[in-house]
């Protein structure tokens, strides 16, 4: 369905969802990218820490 052919209640639905994704995707990036951060030691990327067996 194209968004011209969606009804307000339904297109107003879309916006909420799609906002929501969004905000849910800008997080995970800024997760990312702290965590990267955090991985850099003098310009080089460094591991994390190791995974508990």
């Amino acid at each position: 369905m194209n968004i011209n052919e969606m009804s307000n209640e339904y297109l107003m639905r879309y916006l909420i969802c799609e906002k929501r994704e969004i905000k849910t995707h800008q997080s995970t990036i800024k997760q990312i990218e702290d965590e990267l951060n955090k991985r850099f030691d003098n310009g080089t990327l460094v591991e994390g820490k190791e995974e508990e067996k």
